[in-house]
């Protein structure tokens, strides 16, 4: 072969092969390049799915927040009250559509019964488009990405509400009037305690409508006792002893102090006087407490076990304990000016003695002799009359009998 014919052959074998490797490089460049095209539209399928699946979580849930708006606007809520409620879902509007039945039935004040208080670290200007808006728009994204929703609002529910809630259960309901009931103790001891006269007159507004609070409480406590509810019958007992104690604490104020376990016990010395006026009032208000639940009053809230119970207690923690009491003061002062010697603690005669001198020797309280030489405990004065010239009146040493209801 000629080496001219040899050399154009080596060259077209040569071109061919640089072609070929030519062909393979653009072979493998659009691989890479249709492989590319196909992951960014594989990617975006999926973050279309993504985007969609996103869309759909959020209506649904923004679907979940709007029953729930409706549910509470369906109750004529306050927009605070609406947007604080919120996040308890259907299961907290089904409460709030209770507590407004129960409020119905009580004749209660629902929309006052149930308030909305933004917290401290919250300011009202930087709520855009109102309460409902700010916390739906703020619950809805943090519901969708996973996170815990922290709402500026915080809601309250008033005693009186909570307690007719509590109805269902026995011992909840009765521990709502409990807490009442020591309220008004708390009250009371901040109203002996304060000087000031405006003061004063506040707490004793307070403390009278706390006490329609208990006592509109315990009505409906005993309805439903007397209605045979399953429970209410075994807490009578305790209940009974609540309110004696409370109508004791009432009327002796800062004279009684209260253990852990609800005993009162009486600041006798040095008080005497002070303390045996309150055992006769609050043995008078124990006889109108118990006319409240007799069978005999046609305005009673009739509960013959109620009534029994309060006599029950009125009669140790009342009538028997001033027995006790005013029986031991005399005692002691009798043995007193009976001791020979200069140890006598000589306890004054007033027989014959003009008003004016027994009110400069002796003060209500105190024991002295009456004309016949008895040993008794000076009250005060009433109208003389030709027996009494001085009219003196003495502490009686026994109260009326309490009997209980029978049906014979």
């Amino acid at each position: 072969m000629k080496f001219v014919t040899a050399l154009g052959l080596g060259a077209k074998g040569m071109s061919q092969s640089i072609n070929l490797g030519l062909d393979r490089e653009l072979t493998r460049q659009e691989k890479e390049k249709d492989r590319g095209a196909r992951a960014a539209s594989a990617a975006a399928s999926r973050q279309h799915d993504l985007d969609l699946l996103y869309t759909r979580r959020k209506n649904e849930k923004l679907d979940g927040l709007v029953s729930v708006e409706e549910a509470l606007r369906a109750l004529n809520l306050d927009e605070n009250v609406i947007a604080a409620n919120l996040a308890g879902g259907m299961a907290g509007a089904e409460r709030l559509k209770a507590l407004h039945g129960i409020a119905m039935e009580n004749d209660i004040d629902f929309n006052s019964s149930i308030t909305a208080t933004l917290g401290e670290n919250f300011n009202m200007e930087e709520l855009e488009g109102g309460a409902v808006n700010f916390v739906r728009s703020n619950l809805l994204d943090a519901r969708v990405d996973g996170k815990i929703y922290k709402n500026p609002y915080k809601i309250s529910i008033s005693d009186e509400l909570k307690a007719f809630e509590a109805i269902g259960d026995p011992r909840g309901f009765k521990k709502q009037i409990e807490s009442a009931q020591m309220k008004v103790f708390k009250l009371e001891q901040l109203q002996d305690q304060t000087t000031d006269p405006a003061k004063k007159n506040q707490y004793k507004n307070t403390i009278e409508k706390q006490n329609n609070f208990v006592d509109k409480l315990t009505k409906k406590y005993l309805e439903l006792e007397n209605e045979g509810s399953a429970g209410f019958d075994s807490t009578v007992n305790s209940l009974a002893l609540r309110l004696v104690n409370n109508t004791k604490k009432q009327r002796f104020g800062g004279l009684v102090t209260e253990d852990s376990l609800g005993n009162l016990k009486v600041k006798l010395e040095g008080n005497h006087g002070r303390a045996f006026e309150s055992y006769l009032s609050t043995f008078d208000s124990l006889k109108n407490l118990r006319f409240d639940y007799s069978p005999s009053n046609p305005n009673a809230t009739v509960s013959k076990p109620m009534y029994n119970a309060l006599t029950t207690f009125g009669r140790s923690v009342v009538k028997e304990e001033y027995e006790n009491e005013t029986a031991n003061y005399l005692r002691s002062k009798k043995q007193g000016d009976q001791i020979v010697g200069n140890q006598r603690q000589a306890v004054i005669n007033i027989s014959g003695m003009a008003k004016t001198n027994i009110q400069q020797a002796v003060k209500r309280g105190d024991v002295v002799k009456n004309n016949a030489g008895q040993y008794k405990i000076f009250r005060g004065f009433a109208e003389p009359n030709q027996n009494n010239p001085a009219g003196v009146v003495f502490f009686p040493e026994t109260l009326a009998q309490l009997e209980l209801y029978t049906d014979n």
